[in-house]
This record gives structure tokens, sequence and C-alpha cells, in this order.
């Protein structure tokens, strides 16, 4: 009587897992689930400003750690931990001028000088894939900077007359370490692809929201400032698991 119980059962099972297991077969791990990687590149920085300087770009660099995590084969989360060169050149030139009887008298004052931030980059990132096999991407996100040192080196010649009408000439030189906020909260929008399944390139425009200059420490500067990046990346990614799609395989 058991015996015929045990049968029936085992006929029960088969019946049901059996077209299953053959389903399963047919199909094969195709993407990794989570991979991490070393990644490095350049930068291409600047301030905007609202204030009366004009600035300009000046290159850098950034180098850390990534992490991305597949959702699917469309869409996959990304963080990074990066350190990365950031700043600008700025140049200025004011003119004013005065009328006594018949003698007009100008001042200028000109100067240049330039910027350089250090910064830890955390950004997250929501990716949409496309393309052959998904390796191609379009990513936005928040980001937040951490501040690591700060520098700046600067002129400034001024030109007016004296108490005797005389124009005369004085420059002076600055190196100082400026009053940067530690955090600039900001976001990033990269496009990338992968090439080969392990080497992932990418570019990216960052934008902070955060006023980087601390203007109540820092009389130097005017206005609202805000970080302006573009960056060219490489990095080498390792899958760390697997995960199954449905590919069939033949």
């Amino acid at each position: 009587m058991f015996s015929y119980i045990r049968k029936i059962k085992i006929a029960s099972v088969k019946k049901v897992f059996l077209p299953i297991i053959i389903f399963c077969s047919l199909f094969e791990v195709s993407f990794a689930q989570l991979e991490a990687g070393i990644k490095a590149g350049g930068n291409f920085s600047n301030i905007t400003t609202s204030g009366s300087t004009t600035n300009h770009f000046i290159p850098g660099y950034h180098g850390g750690l990534m992490a991305r995590y597949h959702l699917n084969k469309y869409i996959s989360l990304q963080t990074e931990a990066l350190y990365s060169t950031k700043g600008f050149k700025y140049d200025y030139k004011f003119e004013s001028s005065a009328s006594f009887f018949f003698f007009t008298y100008t001042a200028t004052s000109e100067g240049s000088g330039q910027y350089n931030f250090s910064y830890i980059d955390v950004p997250l990132i929501a990716n949409g894939h496309f393309g052959g096999g998904g390796n191609s991407y379009v990513g936005l996100g928040p980001q937040l900077s951490f501040l690591v040192s700060s520098n700046h080196t600067g002129e400034n010649t001024v030109t007016a007359p004296n108490q005797y009408g005389q124009q005369t000439t004085t420059t002076t030189t600055v190196s100082e370490t400026p009053a940067i906020n530690s955090i600039d909260f900001g976001a990033v929008i990269s496009v990338g692809t992968k090439i080969g399944g392990e080497v992932d390139c990418s570019l990216r425009a960052a934008y902070g929201f955060s006023d980087a200059s601390d203007s109540n420490k820092n009389s130097n500067t005017s206005g609202s400032n805000h970080n302006l990046v573009f960056s060219l990346s490489a990095a080498y990614m390792f899958g760390l698991s697997k995960t199954s799609s449905p590919k069939l395989s033949r």
C-alpha cells in the first residue's frame, strides 16, 4: 500500500518539476549582477559665478573606486569614491577716472590668479542601458563632494596717480588657503560604454548646486560660485557575482 502511494508521489513530482528543469536548462548566465572597478581620468573644471571676474577652465584629474549593481538588463545603480582636482583661473580689469580742473586722472586695477581644489566625490547614479548587450548607458544622479584642500595664488596691479599727480604702479601677490565650503552638493549626468566587456569608458558633466565659497569667511569672493566639471574616464571592471537572464542557449 505504502509502496503504491510512494510511486504515485514520485510520478507526480516528476510531472511537475521535470518540465521546469528542462526549461531552465535552456537558459544560461549572461551578465554580472554586481561589478566593481578601478577608475581614473581627466577633469576640465571651472566656476560659474555671478561676480565680476572672468573665469577660465583648467585641467585636472580624478581616480578611485566604483561599483555598479544591475537591477536588470536595462537599469543599474552606480556609486563611486573618487579623489578629484578642480578649480579655475580668473582675470579682471577695472578702470575709474576723475577730473580736476583741466586734468583727468585715470586709475586701473587688474589682476589674475588661480584657485585649486581637491575633493572626494561620491555620486549615486541611476543608469539606463541600451545597445547590444546593454553595454552602452546614460546616467543621472546626485553627488556629494567633500573638500580635502584648497589653494589660491594671484597677482594684482594698481596704477593710479599719487599725491603729486604722477602715475605710480603697485603690484601685490597673494598665496593663501581660501575659505571654501567643506561639502558641495550637486548632480551629474553621464554617458558611457563598455569595450571588450571589462573596460568602461564614460563622459560626464557635474554641477554643484551649493555655493562653493564660504562668503562669510572669504572676503575675496563675491556673488554665488558653483563648481562645473567635465570629465573623461576609463575604468577596469571586475564581475563579482552572476545572475541568470533569459538568453536561450543552442
